[in-house]
């Protein structure tokens, strides 16, 4: 089970530090698409709820890594994470065509493929943190740990490339 906790906690850190590191990237970009989303007219409080954001991502992030605060930051994560789904599925039953500003600049429009990643990465957060309170402490093996990392690598892409994975497999004929 320590395992899934590492592969929870690598997971989660990943993504959000690549979406905190996107966000800064392109921050004109994140911050148009988060008014538009919050329906806010003023630019300074999209850039402040942007900073606020990723201010969050990367303190859940933190909390995930550091080892005593993982049970915290996984349980953190885990509502930060259904969160997002639980906005970004409003936002879809509004019908409207608003970017995704997840991991920075995107003409993705937000739909059911947000909403499926950010449940998905909730019930991963949540998982781990059911590991980390259930599990016996048991010494982890070199070689599946570097499994578990690899493993988290490609949860990490395949959060970042969604929309991407989506389009691959989405009939481009349907609208």
């Amino acid at each position: 089970m320590h395992y899934l906790a590492l592969l929870s906690r690598c997971l989660i850190a990943g993504v959000l530090v690549l979406a905190v590191v996107s966000k800064l990237r392109g921050p004109t970009d994140v911050e148009s698409a988060v008014s538009e989303l919050l329906k806010v007219a003023r630019q300074p409080v999209g850039r402040r709820l942007v900073r606020l954001l990723i201010a969050a991502e990367l303190g859940v992030a933190a909390l995930v890594i550091a080892p005593g605060t993982a049970p915290a930051g996984l349980a953190a994560a885990t509502v930060l994470m259904w969160g997002f789904a639980a906005f970004v599925a409003m936002i879809v039953r509004q019908r409207r065509r608003i970017p995704c500003p997840c991991f920075g600049p995107s003409r993705t429009p937000l739909g059911p493929v947000h909403v499926v990643r950010n449940v998905a990465l909730g019930a991963v957060a949540a998982a781990g943190a059911a590991a980390l309170a259930y599990a016996p402490a048991t010494a982890l093996q070199p070689g599946e740990v570097v499994v578990t990392l690899i493993a988290a690598a490609l949860g990490v892409c395949l959060a970042a490339f969604s929309d991407d994975v989506h389009a691959l497999f989405s009939d481009p004929t349907r609208t």
